[in-house]
């Protein structure tokens, strides 16, 4: 079994001794143990060994005060702290507690098995807080680096919590500290902004979350302006193709009546029939000859500008003959 690493700061060596004699008359534990009388040499021996608890002699012979255990905390918040002190009650327990510490002793109750527990205790605790708090600088991270927003807010829209993404895309709308719209009966909406003389679009879903012991709501926010303007094209190129595949067919079905109304035309010139009629008949046959030279031309096509053009000229077609190819 690895031994337990012990740090004992005090600077009374009679006291540390006796702490020292505690832990070797360990049948739980066997103990590595170094000890300091300063916090400075303390210091020093945590930046060259791992300990896994530290022994803080708070009481009268100790010397230290709440002033080292904060020392402590400030630069070494993983280790597990446990106080020694001359006598417990129930302010000096929540004040040694309240400045980091994860246990304390009274020094004329502590026994062999005690110190045991307690120390056993103590890195359990630390270490699940260790965790929580690895854990938290994670969820920091994930949130302050995720390219949607999150905004967490209350019952009547105030911003207890906004990452750096929502404060890029709802600037300068949250300046007062409120989300910019109503939240009630609302789970998941669309809200289209202006941003730098550009529209923006945004997917925003809300969802109940307990912060701060309320009950608020976390706001999720996704710019979907790409996506949205990518669907729009796609959808325009759909129907594009679909427009463009019926003038074709519409193209394809008038062509070759055409052909044959305009050789019957040529017979009944060249033999003299009905001149007038004829005439009329060629001035239609012309007009439907430009539109499917036109429905033609969509075939072409690619941008949608263009279509509407295109739509446009088929109306005026009929006045600009074409020969049929």
């Amino acid at each position: 079994m690895v031994p337990v690493s012990v740090l004992i700061l005090g600077q009374c060596p009679e006291e540390n001794n006796l702490l020292k004699s505690y832990l070797s008359d360990s049948s739980w534990h066997s103990y590595a143990v170094t000890d300091a009388f300063d916090i400075d040499e303390g210091l020093h021996h945590i930046s060259e060994i791992h300990f896994d608890v530290i022994l803080l002699d708070l009481s009268v012979k100790g010397g230290f005060t709440l002033s080292e255990l904060n020392r402590l905390q400030n630069n070494h918040p993983e280790i597990p702290v446990v106080a020694i002190t001359d006598g417990v009650d129930e302010a000096t327990a929540r004040e040694v507690l309240q400045h980091g510490a994860q246990d304390y002793l009274e020094r004329s109750t502590i026994h062999s098995q005690m110190l045991d527990r307690v120390i056993a205790f103590s890195m359990e605790r630390i270490q699940y807080k260790n965790r929580l708090r690895k854990k938290e600088k994670q969820l920091i991270t994930i949130t302050q680096n995720n390219r949607d927003g999150m905004v967490i807010v209350d019952e009547h829209n105030h911003i207890h919590f906004i990452n750096p993404a929502a404060e890029a895309m709802l600037y300068p709308l949250t300046s007062d500290q409120h989300f910019p719209w109503a939240l009630k009966n609302r789970s998941t909406f669309t809200k289209t902004i202006q941003k730098d003389a550009a529209q923006q679009i945004l997917e925003i879903h809300a969802t109940p979350i307990e912060w701060e012991d309320k009950i608020m709501r976390l706001v999720t926010l996704r710019d979907v302006t790409a996506t949205t303007q990518a669907e729009n094209l796609k959808k325009e190129t759909d129907d594009l193709k679909k427009l463009k595949d019926m003038a074709a067919g519409i193209a394809h079905e008038f062509s070759q009546p055409l052909q044959v109304l305009t050789g019957t035309l040529e017979i009944m010139e060249q033999a003299g029939h009905q001149p007038e009629r004829i005439a009329k008949c060629r001035l239609m046959s012309e007009r439907i000859v430009s539109l499917v030279n036109a429905l033609r031309d969509i075939t072409h096509i690619r941008m949608r500008d263009y279509l509407d053009y295109q739509i446009m000229d088929i109306r005026a077609s009929s006045e600009k003959p074409l020969n049929l190819q």
